[in-house]
């Protein structure tokens, strides 16, 4: 995944290897420009590997976790609800305090005080399992939120490691931009002036080309001016 100002660069990158190529006749004449453009043609190619890794690195991932995220809250929920229930007949009010949550509230939280908090209520519950079952909490129900804690934390830790690929592959990718604009501005460029007297044209289609056109902005015309009021 690359932004509109690397989309466009690699865009005119693509161009210009178009022309070097079509034009090898020419370029082959100059000692040392053949080997320069199969280098830019490599680093390109780099280039368009590691966008591909960086747009792969998130992939499904986020919606996984976020899913995974309902199905938590969903699954806390009734079984903190249960406890609540219990806290209040049995007028344990420390236990009333630990297992109130809102749904809202839970979506507030970080997902390490998500995790925390619902194994929290997960351990009250197991701990009084005798207790809830004759108000909803069974067995099958208690497996099912551990389940559900552990999904949501594996969810949670391999979107954290994406994110993080996500960022070297971006820091390599701005490595690789350097590198192919090294190459243009430091050797192609400067081949390109033995051509200048025996190929003009060719000369001005490179340099013409050189230039990042901006292909993902339109602008609205300018409106023409009012005419100027008659006296």
């Amino acid at each position: 995944m690359l932004n509109k100002h690397q989309e466009n660069k690699l865009s005119t990158y693509d161009g210009m290897l178009n022309i070097l190529k079509n034009n090898d006749e020419k370029t082959s004449t100059v000692t040392g420009f053949p080997e320069a453009i199969v280098e830019f043609d490599s680093v390109v190619g780099k280039i368009k590997v590691k966008a591909g890794e960086k747009a792969e690195a998130t992939s499904g991932k986020t919606a996984a976790k976020y899913l995974a995220e309902d199905e938590l809250i969903m699954a806390v929920m009734p079984v903190a609800g249960s406890l609540v229930i219990l806290g209040r007949r049995t007028n344990d009010m420390t236990l009333k305090e630990k297992a109130a949550v809102t749904e809202s509230r839970l979506r507030k939280m970080r997902d390490t005080e998500l995790s925390t908090k619902a194994r929290s209520i997960y351990e009250l519950a197991a701990s009084r399992a005798v207790d809830l079952e004759p108000i909803g909490v069974t067995a099958a129900k208690l497996t099912a939120l551990k389940g559900k804690i552990d999904s949501y934390d594996e969810k949670s830790m391999a979107r954290e490691s994406s994110v993080s690929e996500r960022m070297g592959a971006s820091q390599s990718l701005v490595d690789l931009f350097k590198e192919a604009d090294g190459l243009l501005d430091e050797e192609i460029d400067g081949f390109m002036e033995h051509l200048r007297g025996d190929y003009p044209q060719f000369y001005n289609e490179y340099f013409a080309a050189r230039q990042i056109k901006d292909v993902g902005t339109r602008h609205r015309p300018a409106e023409p001016a009012p005419p100027p009021a008659q006296k």
